[in-house]
């Protein structure tokens, strides 16, 4: 079931579907937004998983780097003062 929406016609609008018309002529302004809308979302997630890259790859350089930081038994001895 497809929804309509309302958008404002704001200046970043009105530049985006300039830059659309210029991309697509002819097309009906709602289509283009709508492909500037799947364009937008394809973006982001492509954005985003590389954000999540860059996180996993932190995480593996760092891996083990404060091994040395606490003796061992350290936790445990933490523990001993906790109530059950």
């Amino acid at each position: 079931v497809s929804q309509r929406i309302q958008v404002t016609a704001t200046a970043e609008v009105t530049r985006s579907l300039t830059i659309a018309e210029q991309e697509w002529p002819g097309v009906p302004r709602s289509e283009q937004l709508a492909r500037l809308a799947a364009l937008g979302a394809r973006e982001v997630e492509t954005a985003r998983a590389a954000r999540r890259e860059r996180r996993r790859e932190a995480l593996e350089e760092t891996r083990g780097a404060l091994a040395d930081a606490y003796p061992p038994g350290f936790v445990d001895d933490l523990r001993k003062d906790w109530p059950e």
